[in-house]
């Protein structure tokens, strides 16, 4: 629900300032409810977006992290390691891993049998209490995708706050130069021209924070957690 409060927060920091200059404790209430009911409805939305653009992401990347970091030319774990978990998997999951010159020969295949494994391995570590470190891992990727599908929302919710604030003084002071918009900005109170900065900065936020290397690194580090857990299964 957390990327869905990001999106939303511009709108509930105007929210607030009205509320701060008259608004009724009937509408805030009412405000409060609509919010949380788009919160929780955003939350539902922005996973489905977040799983939606994850096969973009995986393309991007070269595959999905968990079948790549099991690929013996992938060096984030030795190649000692690697044969470790590829002979546990290979029992446990019932699938069959390549060796080098194998998956070389055949790729496709390879990263069948490895999609194989790492499906296994997620079906297998669910458990929060057993598995806090792939647990953590996960909800710390599920959050970065998420909040990188909806960045463009989060951007336009940030410039509608934006407008909101702007719009009614446009037509007095026809801001059409840099000294014209000074002129609008004089013209707003302390706490609106806060907002206005909040604005600004929270847009800049969505592409400076939610990058798509910052999605690629958390997913990897779930990757690494979810390959590492077949040695305790």
């Amino acid at each position: 629900m957390l990327p869905a409060v990001l999106v939303l927060l511009p709108a509930i920091v105007l929210a607030l300032h009205w509320r701060h200059d008259g608004i009724t404790l009937e509408l805030g209430t009412l405000v409060v409810v609509c919010g949380m009911a788009l919160a929780y409805l955003g939350a539902k939305l922005i996973r489905a977006l977040g799983r939606r653009i994850e096969p973009i992401l995986f393309s991007r990347w070269g595959g999905m992290p968990s079948v790549q970091i099991l690929r013996h030319r992938d060096t984030t774990f030795t190649a000692p390691q690697k044969l470790n978990f590829h002979a546990k998997l290979a029992a446990k999951a019932h699938c069959v891993m390549p060796n080098a010159a194998q998956e070389t020969l055949d790729t496709r295949f390879a990263d069948e049998q490895y999609l194989k494994a790492s499906n296994w391995l997620r079906t297998n570590t669910r458990d929060p209490a057993r598995f806090p470190t792939i647990a953590a891992e996960s909800t710390e990727y599920g959050f970065f995708r998420n909040a990188y599908a909806v960045r463009w929302i989060g951007v336009a919710v940030a410039g509608g706050s934006l407008l909101c604030l702007l719009t009614p003084r446009a037509f007095h002071v026809q801001p059409t130069s840099l000294h014209a918009f000074i002129q609008t900005l004089a013209a707003m109170s302390s706490g609106e021209r806060w907002i206005v900065a909040f604005d600004l900065l929270w847009a800049i936020i969505w592409f400076v924070i939610f990058r798509d290397r910052i999605v690629q690194s958390a997913a990897w580090r779930y990757a690494r957690a979810l390959v590492e857990a077949s040695d305790s299964i």
